[in-house]
């Protein structure tokens, strides 16, 4: 995993190879560094990708990401969390209700868009490719 950081927007990028991945925990220690990166720099706002998984794998990661790193995330300050999957039918609707959600999130399918959205030019984009809101916790 890449990490880059834009001062100016306080946004921290995690680029990693979207790639077909076996199984939801090779991410787990990915979550932790990207969570220590946060914290080090201040990042209140994030862009992460996230692999194309089989249905089972993405549920647990789903899961595991909403009950114990998207809490932190809200803790840490961030504002805004921009997730890019190559497979966006393969991310299943979850609830979550644990944690009030501070941290706005959204679902892409590249990385310009993005950061076009969190920089404030995502208006600038068709409506057709606009961002899709995900609400309540919906990953």
């Amino acid at each position: 995993m890449k990490l880059e950081y834009l001062s100016n927007y306080r946004l921290l990028i995690s680029k990693q190879v979207i790639s077909q991945t076996e199984s939801y925990t090779s991410q787990i220690p990915l979550f932790f560094n990207l969570l220590k990166s946060t914290e080090i720099c201040g990042a209140e706002n994030i862009v992460m990708t996230v692999p194309a998984l089989s249905a089972p794998h993405m549920e647990k990661l789903n899961n595991w990401f909403f009950n114990y790193i998207y809490p932190q995330f809200n803790q840490l300050g961030v504002r805004r969390m921009a997730i890019v999957s190559n497979n966006t039918a393969a991310i299943p609707a979850l609830k979550y209700t644990v944690y009030p959600a501070v941290t706005e999130l959204r679902l892409f399918c590249s990385i310009p868009e993005a950061i076009a959205w969190i920089t404030g030019i995502c208006n600038t984009l068709s409506g057709a490719r606009g961002p899709l809101p995900v609400f309540a916790g919906e990953l």
